[in-house]
């Protein structure tokens, strides 16, 4: 699990530092291209929630403990023959 907390980790910094680079370029550019940087910059705020969200609803310690109605309960599974009648 580590691993992929990790991973996602890595692809907000990624995107927190094409965040940075994009604002350091709007503030240099012609004033007809800071729009469209902008729109980018939200584009890119848009994708860290979403990692952001990944991030939050795979911890483990948000995650429901299992039931165990599904520790017992395993339609698809065949049957030993000790275990039929």
């Amino acid at each position: 699990m580590h691993h992929y907390h990790d991973l996602v980790r890595r692809a907000v910094e990624i995107d927190l530092e094409e965040i940075r680079l994009l604002a350091s370029a709007a503030r240099t550019a012609p004033p007809g291209i800071r729009p469209v940087l902008l729109s980018v910059i939200v584009s890119e705020a848009h994708d860290i929630m979403f990692w952001n969200a990944l991030l939050a609803f795979g911890r483990d310690d948000m995650m429901p403990p299992p039931s165990p109605i599904y520790e017992e309960y395993y339609p698809y599974q065949e049957k030993d023959d000790s275990e039929k009648e």
